[in-house]
């Protein structure tokens, strides 16, 4: 994109110009280019020949191209006439207050900012850029490390080592996305039986009983074998 800013409406209402009007021009130059050539914009200033007696002059300064009227035409002249020869005027923004100024270059299908909003946008992006030169980390991404280089012959044992656990870590990442991890095995618990055994029916004897007959029905056994 590239701007057309009326010089001397740009002076009169945002910088508010003196007397003096070489000085004030000459400081608004300075001013302008200082921020239009750091922050990148392809700007064109044009002032006025009623407040200039010397004939049409043209320089430029890099990124800013500084235009004088000759004495018989006006900044809105010289700039409408640029717009209407060009073939694509929408490639250009023309930068005034001046509503019939604005007005005739919306006709040539131009773009158009006042005096107010070029300079607020100006200085934000001048502003943006002296803070991302401070700090370089803003908008802007962190370069990732330099591959490291593989071993040769004349390289210690611990370089080659790196080198193939390097290539062993990629071979498994390569690996584990053609066969994936099994899934886990879900553990079943078992529930636990709360409830007591059932007793049997009791017989009516008693254990110490029961273990009194046993013994003296091996009494009587072997009693028997004796006698015999």
């Amino acid at each position: 994109m590239h701007y057309y800013i009326d010089g001397y409406n740009l002076m009169f209402r945002v910088l508010r110009a003196g007397d003096d009007l070489a000085i004030q021009r000459e400081q608004v130059i300075e001013e302008i280019y200082r921020k239009v050539s750091f922050v990148g914009l392809d700007v064109t200033i044009v002032f006025d020949s009623q407040y200039n007696p010397s004939e049409s002059t043209r320089s430029n300064l890099r990124a800013m191209a500084i235009h004088f009227t000759d004495h018989a035409e006006t900044a809105d002249d010289y700039i409408l006439s640029e717009l209407k020869t060009d073939t694509q005027p929408f490639n250009h923004t023309v930068v005034t207050s001046d509503k019939k100024l604005a007005y005739l270059a919306r006709l040539r299908s131009a773009k158009t900012e006042s005096v107010e909003e070029f300079m607020g946008l100006l200085n934000k992006r001048y502003k943006n850029k002296i803070r991302q030169k401070k700090n370089p980390l803003i908008k802007r991404e962190l370069k990732p490390p330099p591959k490291p280089k593989d071993p040769d012959e004349s390289d210690p044992a611990e370089n080659c080592f790196d080198f193939y656990l390097r290539e062993f870590e990629s071979e498994f990442e390569v690996i584990l996305k053609k066969e994936p991890l099994p899934k886990p095995v879900k553990v079943v618990k078992v529930k636990k039986n709360s409830k007591k055994p059932k007793k049997g029916k009791s017989d009516g004897e008693s254990i110490l009983d029961k273990w009194t007959k046993a013994f003296e029905r091996d009494v009587s056994q072997d009693t028997d074998e004796i006698l015999e």
